[in-house]
């Protein structure tokens, strides 16, 4: 009986498809003529995943390619996949004898990150999130993936809880972030001193102040009451 074990260093990407290109040899590690050929897959406890138990390749090549996808490479199943290769093959002296070889491969989750200690116990990894060479995330995650920290992502509701307003005249609707006046407030446009009295009612008509005259004002004669003199901006 021959066991060889095959550590691939070619990642399977999460419920992606994933090729195995095999090949059992002899003892002698030479070409050999199968008589029977099947494969299962497991996971690192040993529990078949997929139903993949004991499939039959016929006709027994002794080099091809096997096809995983799907459910075959879900990272939720586990971060680790062991396909093995079981053969039959007749020696002319001792007859019919066993052939196993297994090829083992890790699993990237959804940030490209394989979680297989076995297999990269010898590689680093730098702190931070982790990018390919074009710059993306490895595995073209998105925010959608990636849990908030303390510096928080931007949301409108956020933007909108953040204002808030203390001015007399109007309101500020957080729900929708809208400024607006309340009813019989009004803020002038105009861009004239002549023009002012348009957008704000009840003004003082004249006013002279020069050394000849000190602090003389002339209203609207309905702004001043004579009996009582009070003066009343309308």
């Amino acid at each position: 009986m021959t066991d060889t074990i095959h550590r691939l260093t070619d990642h399977a990407h999460d419920s992606g498809t994933y090729q195995i290109d095999y090949a059992i040899l002899g003892p002698d590690g030479g070409t050999v003529t199968l008589d029977s050929l099947v494969w299962s897959l497991r996971i690192r406890s040993g529990e078949i995943v997929n139903n993949r138990n004991w499939v039959v390749i016929n006709p027994p090549s002794a080099s091809g390619v096997i096809s995983l996808h799907g459910a075959d490479i879900a990272y939720s199943v586990g971060s680790t996949r062991y396909l093995t290769l079981e053969a039959t093959y007749t020696d002319p002296v001792l007859g019919t004898l066993p052939l196993t070889s297994e090829y083992v491969f890790s699993i990237d989750n959804y940030l490209g990150i394989a979680e297989d200690l076995v297999l990269l116990e010898s590689e680093s990894f730098p702190d931070g999130v982790l990018r390919g060479l074009s710059g993306t995330l490895l595995g073209n995650s998105t925010t959608t993936n990636l849990p908030e920290g303390t510096n928080q992502y931007y949301t409108d509701a956020r933007a909108r809880a953040a204002i808030s307003d203390s001015i007399v005249g109007i309101t500020y609707t957080g729900s929708t972030g809208v400024l607006s006046l309340d009813t019989g407030y009004d803020i002038p446009t105009m861009a004239r001193e002549a023009e002012w009295d348009a957008g704000i009612t009840g003004s003082i008509t004249d006013a002279v102040a020069d050394g000849a005259t000190k602090g003389v004002a002339a209203f609207a004669a309905a702004d001043f009451n004579s009996a009582s003199g009070v003066i009343s901006l309308d």
